[in-house]
């Protein structure tokens, strides 16, 4: 079943491209649509009519949403949280303790968000304040209770130290949001801006491989089967940061990662041809490699 941009992955699981800025297969959203309907990833503000659509297409009432699992406060991720809850008169984000403050008042996220991603925040859009009484703290292992399901939150730093997955219990589907990479088009790159951390990214995704998903969703984008993919991020990871410290040592920066990985890594050449008219996705290919470069930078002081 199809409708528009709206895939159905599995008995009451959907997949929903939020078309970000007009691109497609850039930024998934998830709707779990159970007894008591969970929406995973809000996604930027400037998109989250397209997720009321996509609920109503469905055909499930907007009362009906319950939960709204944020991985991580990042715009592209939880930007829209506030204005959802405005929207969806039931639902409460549930979110990492660490972003919650940044939900209820993302004036610093905002300003932050706007220095390192430039034209891209713009296009996101500055997201509005969500109602700190309707914001569930996610201890690590929280368990919320859909109807013949569980959703289960596991704290995963790294990308961000606010990051939280979510596993689909009896489904065995692992909502990684970033903390496994980006999966467009059937190739892995990692996701790594500013501040990342290799060692606990690596910590994230071992705990990952032992809950043995059978699926991943992508926050960007979609859905695959697991397929060995959470280790290939570790060692994707480890290699990014092998070639930075080469770039980096040799007195480069992101300009002269961006060409080291042209060279040797494939999917990152396939993808950067893939949406070579994109502004969307190649800054967010240029954030990660800023991060890296920081990462390394910091290493070598």
């Amino acid at each position: 079943m199809e409708i528009r941009q709206v895939n159905s992955l599995d008995d009451g699981v959907y997949c929903v491209d939020t078309l970000v800025g007009g691109q497609k297969e850039a930024i998934s959203c998830f709707i779990l649509e159970f007894e008591h309907v969970a929406i995973v990833e809000a996604g930027p503000i400037s998109t989250y009519k397209t997720l009321l659509e996509a609920l109503d297409e469905i055909g499930v009432r907007r009362e009906k949403v319950r939960y709204i699992a944020v991985t991580h406060i990042h715009l592209d991720h939880g930007g829209a949280s506030g204005v959802l809850l405005k929207e969806l008169p039931e639902a409460k984000v549930i979110a990492h303790p660490l972003g919650v403050k940044h939900l209820a008042d993302p004036s610093k996220l905002w300003k932050a968000s706007s220095s390192i991603l430039g034209s891209l925040a713009e296009i996101y859009g500055q997201p509005v304040p969500a109602d700190a009484s309707r914001i569930i703290a996610a201890r690590d292992g929280l368990r919320v209770n859909l109807g013949g399901e569980e959703l289960v939150a596991i704290h995963s730093p790294g990308h961000a130290p606010h990051h939280a997955a979510f596993f689909l219990e009896n489904r065995r589907i692992l909502f990684t949001g970033d903390a496994a990479g980006m999966f467009m088009t059937g190739h892995l790159i990692p996701t790594t801006p500013p501040p990342f951390r290799l060692d606990l990214a690596i910590k994230s995704l071992k705990r990952f491989e032992r809950l043995k998903p059978l699926q991943i969703g992508f926050t960007h984008f979609g859905m695959s089967q697991s397929n060995g993919y959470l280790e290939k991020a570790i060692q994707k990871k480890k290699l990014w940061v092998d070639l930075a410290k080469d770039v980096v040592e040799a007195g480069g920066g992101v300009d002269e990662l961006h060409a080291k990985l042209l060279e040797v890594d494939e999917d990152y050449r396939n993808l950067c041809k893939y949406y070579s008219g994109s502004d969307v996705v190649l800054t967010m290919y240029r954030v990660g490699l800023m991060g890296l470069v920081e990462f390394v930078r910091n290493g070598l002081r």
